[in-house]
């Protein structure tokens, strides 16, 4: 996993910098024990998000800010049903007979 140093503004004053070490997601081969078709499967890592400093503005913890940064890229169900309509792909499964 490549380390690289990210920036970005604290999710609670909005003022301050932080910086913290970011792990991106990377995929691994890994191989079955069982036999058949499929010799080796392809596993995927989540990405992964370390702070070592607080904010030196508002002192919020970097365990708090860790949690404001995640649930602030969470998707609203609205909006992904938005996006889905929007690729036109069906948003409601229906039995036709």
């Amino acid at each position: 996993m490549a380390r690289h140093q990210i920036t970005f503004k604290c999710p609670f004053c909005n003022q301050a910098d932080i910086t913290a070490d970011f792990f991106p997601s990377i995929g691994r081969e890994r191989k079955s024990t069982w036999g058949g078709s499929k010799p080796t499967i392809i596993m995927s890592g989540e990405e992964l998000l370390l702070t070592i400093e607080k904010c030196p503005s508002c002192g919020k913890s970097g365990k708090d800010i860790l949690k404001a940064y995640g649930k602030g890229r969470e998707i609203p169900h609205t909006e992904r049903l938005k996006r889905l309509q929007e690729a036109g792909l069906p948003t409601k499964i229906e039995n036709y007979k």
